[in-house]
């Protein structure tokens, strides 16, 4: 969760006019699958990386989620980035979303420290182009920062 206040504070201080509490930090997937690809840092934002996904694949081909292999717990996930963007003002219609999350829109992620999955953090919108959302929710799929954490 700091991490994600971080990106909304520093966006607050680069753009005159916004609120704290008006803005949100906002993350999607990248096309890198190697953080070393990388050339450069966000011009806003922050790139992160070193998040798997339990209970589904990505398919980087069509940069959404599929089905998992057979004995497959875990599948790396390419270099994420967080921006902020302001929230839309009561009345207001929202902007429209970044990134296409497919025909069915995005599940939205839960992103747990480790398997035990005790304290939400934040959640990723992850394209879905061939189940509704709820399929994906089904099956319990989540994002970890760290698989083998055994939390206390």
């Amino acid at each position: 969760r700091g991490l994600m206040t971080a990106v909304a504070q520093q966006a607050v201080r680069a753009h005159a006019g916004w609120a704290l509490d008006a803005a949100v930090a906002q993350v999607s997937v990248t096309s890198w699958h190697d953080p070393a690809a990388v050339r450069a840092a966000p011009r806003d934002g922050i790139h992160f990386h070193g998040l798997v996904l339990e209970g589904a694949g990505w398919a980087a081909a069509e940069a959404a989620l599929q089905e998992c292999g057979p004995k497959e717990l875990f599948a790396p996930m390419p270099v994420l980035q967080a921006v902020a963007v302001p929230l839309p003002a009561p009345g207001q219609r929202r902007p429209p979303p970044g990134p296409d999350l497919g025909p069915f829109g995005g599940y939205p992620c839960p992103v747990f420290r480790a398997p035990r999955r005790r304290h939400l953090l934040f959640t990723v919108p992850l394209p879905s182009r061939d189940a509704r959302p709820a399929h994906w929710r089904a099956r319990g799929v989540a994002l970890l920062l760290n698989a083998d954490l055994a939390d206390h």
